[in-house]
């Protein structure tokens, strides 16, 4: 069985920075590599999104590992930060695939809603695996996504806090 991981990972991913900053970013970045050697996905789909979503293509394209980018809409990165607008730019040259869900783009809050989640359910369907990378501290709003999304139909479904001392688990 081929190692198809989908990343849902939440917006609190250490921040670019110096000193204590960047130590957490690179210890968090660390965690995300040692899991994927551990796992050894063949292919990983990510939404790219605000913090972790964006750093993963990047720990991807390092590692070799093909990765698919699926966007909900279009224009579904313009309200990110500019650093991780830059960083999701740099991974649509290395990605395997780039797909968008709705081309038109959301002509309503509903529609964008809509839009994510098929973007969602798109992934867990070709997934083998879901990884739940998240801080320590995720919001609320993730923990209910991540409440959600395990009643989803895939073979593994694995949580990877990125700055804790502990390792993953299934």
């Amino acid at each position: 069985m081929q190692k198809i991981l989908t990343v849902f990972g939440d917006e609190n991913f250490p921040k670019w920075g110096s000193g204590r900053s960047f130590k957490q970013r690179t210890k968090a970045i660390d965690s995300i590599i040692e899991f994927f050697r551990i796992t050894g996905p063949e292919l990983v789909y990510v939404i790219p999104s605000l913090g972790t979503n964006s750093i993963i293509p990047m720990v991807c394209e390092q590692m070799k590992i093909p990765f698919i980018i699926v966007s909900p809409y279009s224009g579904y990165c313009d309200f990110n930060p500019v650093i991780d607008k830059l960083t999701i730019a740099k991974a649509l040259e290395a990605c395997k695939s780039f797909i968008v869900v709705n081309e038109e783009g959301p002509k309503s809050a509903k529609e964008m809603e809509d839009s994510v989640n098929e973007s969602i359910d798109l992934c867990c369907k070709v997934s083998s695996a879901m990884v739940f990378m998240h801080s320590k501290n995720h919001s609320k709003k993730y923990e209910i996504l991540m409440d959600r999304l395990c009643t989803k139909p895939v073979d593994h479904v694995w949580e990877l806090i990125y700055d804790s001392p502990k390792p993953a688990r299934e």
